[in-house]
């Protein structure tokens, strides 16, 4: 063999030696693949039932939450008609309301004088100068409007001659403060 022939087994021997190694690193290979794929099986085992398990919850979150959400809607709904409700009866109500309170006020206060006035014994009647006797005579015009030949007095009367003096309630006052003074 010449040194050509020897050079040419060399190059044979190392190349099937590599093909040798490689052929043992695609073997190593395909034994990791295969343990791979057969770990992903398992996995995948594993994970579709807990998929399907988060599907689900998903999915009763998703219907809960729009109820939830209709629920709001509602609540809402019913706050706003509430309130416009509340704000459309105080404004219908407060106003006349107001008015109602007065005119029975004022109603009042006038029965309570109309009362003052025409009670014989009232300071109110003493002091329009009407006697006992004047009222009673009021009365009758009441009934029979020609029973006065005359009209009562309406305004202040003047006190009687024989008054004290001193006898109004300013009187009274300025008397009350020169008491004090002293």
């Amino acid at each position: 063999m010449t040194g050509a022939g020897w050079g040419v087994l060399v190059v044979v021997l190392a190349l099937a030696v590599m093909t040798t190694a490689l052929a043992a690193k695609v073997r190593s290979l395909s034994n990791r693949l295969d343990a791979t794929t057969a770990a992903l099986d398992e996995l995948r085992r594993q994970t579709l039932p807990l998929l399907a398990d988060t599907r689900s919850a998903l999915r009763k979150a998703d219907g809960a939450s729009r109820k939830t959400d209709a629920l709001i809607d509602v609540a809402t709904s019913l706050t706003n008609t509430a309130d416009s409700a509340s704000r459309l009866a105080y404004k219908l109500v407060s106003n006349p309301l107001v008015k109602v309170i007065a005119f029975f006020t004022g109603t009042g206060r006038a029965a309570k004088r109309l009362a003052e006035i025409t009670a014989p014994s009232s300071r109110t009647s003493r002091r329009l100068g009407r006697s006992s006797s004047a009222i009673n005579e009021l009365r009758r015009a009441d009934r029979d409007p020609k029973a006065l030949p005359y009209a009562p007095p309406i305004g202040p009367a003047t006190p009687p001659a024989n008054a004290p003096r001193g006898t109004s309630s300013v009187e009274r006052h300025v008397r009350v403060r020169r008491n004090r003074s002293k």
